[in-house]
């Protein structure tokens, strides 16, 4: 996608990207014409003569489209069409994603014509059996089926090489072996799929209680951890620590947590890196169990989780999980770095497909770190997937910054803007055997 509009040899760079030296044009991985005569001449006739196609910026139809959109922004809109239309197609964050109805399936016609044609105004006229299935058979096969896996084939067409690799392996031939073998195969795949149902009701009947779950926490006396497998909650939470409140102020941004409690220092909690919470979906679908992670160093990279959650005011919050604590008041509970809603672009791409602008919570301008605050491991609705705001990140630090390279002062994190990310599919259709 990204080669398309910036990248084929009949593409005419505008006018501030046009070069004339040679070196230039290497440099920008243009073709160069070396047929021995005069170079400069053979570059012009690169640039102006049979091998100049459309010039992509000035075409009317990318104006009508995209405006006066960047390239960049463009491509950015196609992909988002391309997410929203594959999240629909497959029942991604959906409250049940084996049902369509006539007004989604008229919904995702609609997306894939709006996409094919934007793929033809960036790419040029393309021709292929898959934007032809997305233009004349997809609305009608949604119509007549009620979506796009009833007939799909992949998961068979994969056990075929399984049976495949089995047939070779034995001296003896003939169709009864095969069928053998295949029935073996299907028979450990029902046997699989049995399972996986099992599991995913387990997961359903523990949500529904999952406040329940929450409130019988572990009870730590003396140092002594007792009863750890009272919930299915917490038998997935890695062995605990115990720390002094006064240790665990003593991680960057960090101090104040005292006072987040009012504990004195000398107070003792047990803190983990993983604690598992089922998750609560604001689109209504089956809870599922989530892991929650705090770890300065895990498989060799920092790993925070973002989480969506209620505060003590029932408003829904996002915040980047500092400190998971085990017992603290007999309630596991979290402790986040707090965000906030921040300005948002109207004419940012992000915005205009939902995704929600965020910057760190600072109780006062002085702060160096964001505001701290306790939740409770009930509260917590479920992970968020939130990524640096990259062209803010960019136009600051420069095209080669990255989050871990970024310089670690309290100015840099005022001005650190982040995005939720509303394509990340945290619930979608379950596989299916045939």
């Amino acid at each position: 996608m990204v080669t398309g509009p910036v990248g084929p040899a009949g593409w005419r760079e505008p006018p501030a990207l046009r070069v004339s030296s040679r070196t230039s044009l290497v440099a920008l991985g243009r073709p160069v014409e070396t047929d021995g005569g005069d170079s400069d001449a053979s570059e012009e006739r690169w640039a102006g003569g049979a091998h100049r196609g459309r010039n992509l910026i000035d075409d009317p139809s990318y104006g009508e489209l995209f405006g006066h959109a960047f390239v960049e922004d463009a491509i950015l809109r196609t992909m988002f069409q391309a997410a929203k239309l594959n999240n629909l197609l497959f029942g991604d964050n959906n409250a049940n994603p084996e049902v369509t109805t006539d007004t989604e399936a008229q919904e995702m016609a609609h997306l894939a014509r709006a996409l094919v044609g934007t793929i033809q105004v960036l790419l040029g006229e393309m021709r292929s059996t898959k934007l032809h299935r997305m233009l004349h058979h997809m609305l009608a096969e949604l119509q007549k089926v009620g979506n796009l896996w009833e007939r799909d084939t992949s998961l068979n067409e994969a056990n075929h090489s399984s049976i495949k690799a089995m047939f070779r392996r034995t001296n003896r031939v003939g169709s009864s072996l095969l069928l053998h073998i295949l029935r073996a195969i299907e028979t450990q795949t029902n046997v699989l799929q049995t399972f996986e149902e099992e599991e995913r009701q387990a997961d359903r009947d523990a949500g529904l209680s999952a406040v329940a779950q929450d409130i019988a926490a572990t009870v730590v006396d003396g140092g002594a951890e007792k009863d750890e497998d009272t919930t299915a909650q917490l038998r997935a939470s890695k062995r605990g620590v115990t720390v002094s409140f006064a240790t665990v102020e003593e991680q960057p941004g960090l101090a104040g947590l005292t006072a987040v409690f009012n504990v004195p220092p000398t107070s003792t909690a047990v803190m983990v890196n993983t604690i598992v919470k089922h998750a609560v979906f604001e689109w209504g679908a089956p809870s599922v169990r989530q892991q929650v992670r705090s770890a300065v160093r895990f498989r060799g990279a920092p790993w925070f989780s973002f989480i969506r959650y209620k505060d003590a005011a029932g408003q829904t919050q996002w915040g980047m999980v500092k400190v998971v604590l085990r017992a603290v008041a007999r309630l596991p509970c979290v402790v986040v770095h707090r965000m906030r809603r921040a300005e948002a672009n109207l004419t940012c791409i992000l915005t205009e497909f939902g995704c929600q602008r965020l910057a760190w919570d600072f109780v006062s301008p002085r702060d160096e770190w964001p505001r701290l605050e306790d939740v409770e491991l009930s509260s917590v609705l479920r992970l968020g997937q939130v990524h640096f705001d990259w062209q803010d990140l960019a136009e600051r630090n420069g095209l080669l910054a990255m989050p871990s390279t970024l310089p670690q002062t309290a100015e840099e994190r005022r001005a650190t803007r982040l995005f939720t990310n509303v394509s990340h599919p945290w619930t979608t259709r379950a596989r299916r055997y045939f």
